[in-house]
């Protein structure tokens, strides 16, 4: 039924049409706006044979919440905890170091690699940075995100150092080698430091690098 509906909107259609929101074009085809949401993968129906943008269409995400600043061009920055989006987004008003900082929300992001490139067309950016928590988790989650998506981040390595060296540390890790390899892979000029760090069963939350340490260092 599927494939006999989208074959007579092909024809009907003639090639004629924009690419439109996935559910839109559910909606106009099947008069239901989410029956193609579970059908299809990595952009394409029936198991990869045939592309949504045959029939005009493509998966929007959620918006990803960003603060932009005067700094068109630059890279933005992926933060993963809201405070810290705050605090960087409050400073980049100043600094002018990212066209945009954006929030992350946790792993929520790994599955928003089409919003995070949307963030960038707008704000005319190039490159994406990153910044976590120092554990393992806070470690994998951009990992992941490069592992999902077309769009791939890159470590704010100025923001890890000084987060290293003035981070409150918190207990409560266990590390594992493989948790070790997975920092060596992210932060690989830093995984000396952070493998001692968590062989201590320590950790530092990004909170660490605040408003007010981001004013009184100079990067």
């Amino acid at each position: 039924v599927t494939a006999l509906k989208i074959n007579e909107w092909i024809i009907r259609r003639r090639g004629k049409y924009m690419v439109v929101p996935l559910r839109e074009r559910s909606l106009e085809i099947f008069g239901d706006e989410k029956y193609l949401d579970s059908r299809g993968r990595d952009g394409a129906l029936f198991t990869g044979r045939l592309p949504l943008s045959v029939i005009g269409t493509r998966r929007v995400e959620h918006p990803l919440a960003y603060r932009p600043a005067d700094a068109d061009g630059l890279p933005v920055l992926l933060v993963e905890n809201h405070h810290t989006f705050w605090s960087l987004g409050e400073w980049n008003e100043s600094a002018k170091m990212y066209s945009a900082v954006v929030y992350g929300n946790g792993k929520t992001i790994c599955a928003s690699g089409l919003a995070l490139a949307e963030v960038m067309r707008e704000r005319g950016a190039v490159t994406a940075e990153y910044f976590g928590d120092l554990d393992p988790e806070g470690v994998d989650i951009p990992l992941l995100f490069n592992q999902r998506n077309t769009q791939q981040v890159t470590p704010c390595i100025s923001l890890y150092e000084r987060l290293l060296a003035i981070g409150r540390r918190r207990d409560g890790v266990s590390a594992t080698d493989f948790h070790v390899a997975r920092a060596e892979k992210w932060l690989p000029t830093l995984s000396g430091e952070i493998a001692a760090l968590w062989g201590k069963g320590n950790w530092i939350p990004q909170e660490g690098l605040g408003l007010e340490q981001l004013f009184n260092y100079e990067f």
